[in-house]
């Protein structure tokens, strides 16, 4: 079987998981699924920026991002103490490794990468389940993903079809300017259409602003993991899904349109 026909049997089986955990649990089984989701792409990263012979650290920072996570979601007037108690440890933490290796830059590196953790997996992932938590929730989730993915499918085939110049080479050298054309278009269709069916109750000009939105940040997210990958030489995040590589892989566009769409939420119900 080719690669096109993996990706597909895996999106059907995540989507069929997704729509039987909300048939049988409601919001409450989607917000499990996108905590352990989370928690999983944490892992992947956590493994992309740490060297096998710092498992220690490794487990230590994502320990530590957990926490900042499980605060913003649950415990938002701590999460500011949370984020700079756990940046300061892990920051001390590295620093103490100088006595290891004498190497400051490369301590430095590490001390960035795990800030960037911090933001990236710990305080994106959190907007999906305040989306998910707000009104209107699960039907905010559902257009989430349908803008994002749609976006990424359509891109795909108008790059492949139509796609000649390159968007952005140095960090995702198949990406064409037209497949993010055609992405954005995507997204609008696809989100439109699936708030429509949804019955959410607001302009259609709204919920067009509100899709070519997510999928611009959606696009953006993918690039942004595009440039984690190959800045740290891997070309997946994981494995665990055959097709498309690891979780990270598949929500990283997700994770910069979670903020989008929580925004949204809030300016349509105030």
């Amino acid at each position: 079987m080719n690669s096109l026909g993996i990706r597909v049997i895996s999106a059907v089986v995540g989507v069929s998981t997704l729509v039987l955990l909300y048939w049988f649990w409601r919001q409450e089984g989607l917000i499990a699924v996108s905590i352990f989701v989370s928690l999983a792409a944490l892992k992947e990263f956590s493994r992309m920026i740490y060297d096998p012979p710092q498992n220690i650290l490794r487990w230590y920072f994502c320990l530590y991002v957990a926490l900042v996570y499980i605060s913003f979601i649950w415990f938002e007037r701590y999460f500011i103490i949370v984020f700079a108690l756990s940046s300061s440890f892990i920051f001390a933490t590295l620093m103490f490794t100088i006595r290891q290796d004498g190497d400051l830059t490369r301590v430095f590196h590490l001390q960035a990468k795990s800030i960037l953790g911090f933001v990236y997996c710990g305080v994106f992932p959190a907007f999906v389940v305040k989306v998910l938590s707000g009104e209107f929730g699960s039907q905010w989730f559902a257009v989430l993903l349908v803008s994002v993915f749609g976006a990424d499918i359509c891109a795909y085939f108008a790059g492949i079809y139509f796609g000649k110049n390159k968007l952005f080479p140095l960090v995702s050298p198949k990406k064409t300017r037209v497949g993010a054309v055609g992405g954005l278009v995507g997204a609008v269709f696809f989100g439109t259409t699936a708030a429509t069916i949804l019955q959410l109750p607001y302009s259609p000009v709204s919920i067009a602003a509100m899709t070519f939105c997510l999928g611009l940040f959606g696009e953006l997210g993918d690039l942004f993991e595009s440039m984690i990958k190959r800045a740290v030489g891997v070309k997946d995040s994981g494995t665990i899904m055959p097709g498309h590589g690891g979780l990270l892989d598949r929500v990283d566009g997700i994770y910069f349109a979670a903020p989008v769409a929580y925004l949204f939420s809030l300016i349509f119900s105030s």
